[in-house]
């Protein structure tokens, strides 16, 4: 009986140690032909307290969501810029020039998948992310309104924007942000990882961007 139960569970520990390797081995067979990718500013949905919403424009949140996005998108870049990978990562600066300048519209980039933004930027893979912000209120809505130009975020600018514009943390109840790698010529979805920050392990949204960026940079299947 005893043998049985050992050969029952050295066969369950192999068929666990299999999974995991072919699961690795999908993405490495994926990722083994890409040669440069891009991070996507990020998308992001900021949903606002039921109490403050007559007190916050549509046009306001628009306008926090689209910096959010692109402060997230420069803080992986410097993340994985300190890294060595198997691909090389297009300048943000490169891939914004090129999903902007056109004439893209930042409504127009919100509701395009991947694997067209993969297209026109001439990638073999992009890497994603998608945050939502629940009861956030219209005052850390601001913080983000009143960080600057549009053309300066084009550039890339850093999370500590966000806590240099005020003294006070910017609030709201839960943050989930998906991470993602999308390959251009499938539009298979072949990497993604989950992170999310609420009650009673909840961090400063500053803090929780940068640790959870942080760790993709040094997960991503991209590692040399």
């Amino acid at each position: 009986m005893e043998r049985y139960s050992l050969f029952v569970f050295l066969f369950f520990l192999v068929s666990c140690s299999s999974t995991k390797n072919l699961r690795n081995g999908y993405v490495a067979k994926e990722t083994v032909a890409q040669k440069l990718v891009a991070i996507l500013p990020a998308f992001v949905n900021i949903h606002v307290k039921e109490r403050d919403s007559a007190k916050i424009s549509q046009e306001a949140i628009n306008e926090g969501e689209l910096k959010l996005g692109f402060i997230i998108q420069t803080e992986l870049y410097n993340r994985m810029q300190k890294n060595k990978y198997i691909v090389n990562v297009q300048p943000i600066k490169l891939t914004n020039d090129k999903l902007f300048a056109g004439g893209l519209s930042f409504s127009k980039y919100k509701t395009m998948n991947e694997t067209e933004l993969a297209k026109i930027l001439q990638v073999d893979a992009v890497i994603f992310m998608k945050t939502d912000l629940s009861k956030m209120g219209y005052k850390s809505i601001d913080v983000f309104v009143g960080l600057g130009s549009r053309n300066i975020f084009l550039l890339g600018a850093s999370l500590t924007a966000i806590s240099a514009a005020t003294a006070k943390e910017v609030q709201t109840d839960k943050i989930t942000l998906k991470v993602g790698i999308v390959e251009s010529n499938s539009g298979a979805e072949i990497w993604q990882r989950v992170y999310i920050n609420e009650p009673p392990n909840y961090d400063e949204l500053e803090y929780f961007f940068s640790k959870s960026l942080y760790r993709v940079s040094k997960i991503i299947p991209y590692r040399k």
